[in-house]
């Protein structure tokens, strides 16, 4: 799945990738991916540092994600 529009452009502006914002925080960029593409929400005591390392206020960020998670597909045996 694609990053949602408002997120790349926090990333194109700041100039970053999800690796190096995943770096930044200590995380995998795994994780930082599917905080982004809304696969998972991202944890309230990381909202604040992934703001700082996307280099955008967290108003800016919740806007971007302010859409709904999604819910991963389950595959049936």
């Amino acid at each position: 799945m694609k990053t949602n529009l408002a997120v790349r452009m926090i990333l194109a502006r700041s100039a970053l990738t999800q690796a190096r914002v995943a770096y930044r925080l200590g995380v995998t960029q795994s994780s930082v991916s599917m905080w982004l593409n809304g696969w998972a929400p991202v944890p309230v005591d990381r909202r604040a540092a992934l703001a700082q390392a996307m280099r955008c206020t967290q108003e800016e960020l919740d806007e971007a994600l302010a859409t709904k998670t999604r819910k991963r597909k389950t595959v049936a045996a």
